[in-house]
């Protein structure tokens, strides 16, 4: 009967290392879990934090890329204006000379008349 009993508080024992690990365990995985959701909670505010600054810079670009915008109009409104103007001056250069030409034609038929 004494071994039994021997056996009995020996398995009580067993039982209670076993209980104590299953519960150092349990507060082991709470201090994780409790870990990791201060982790969580830290990843959102910097995701947030970082979505604030992406969109504070999109707030900023916004009148260079009008600027931008307006620079690249007057440019393209210079350009048209520089073409235009040369090619009047090609036109202008066109008719200077065959105007040199046909007065030169004159003078010299006006000459041939006089002889």
């Amino acid at each position: 009967m004494q071994d039994a009993f021997n056996e009995s508080e020996q398995r009580d024992a067993e039982a209670a290392a076993a209980l104590r690990e299953s519960q150092a365990r349990e507060s082991e995985a709470k201090r994780d879990e409790a870990a990791a959701k201060r982790d969580e909670a830290e990843a959102k505010a910097r995701e947030a934090d970082a979505i604030e600054r992406e969109e504070e810079a999109h707030r900023q670009e916004a009148p260079f890329k009008q600027a931008q915008e307006e620079v690249d109009s007057a440019l393209a409104e210079v350009n048209s204006q520089e073409q235009a103007r040369n090619e009047r001056t090609e036109e202008l250069k066109r008719k200077s000379s065959e105007g040199g030409n046909l007065q030169f034609k004159h003078i010299n038929k006006i000459s041939n008349h006089r002889f």
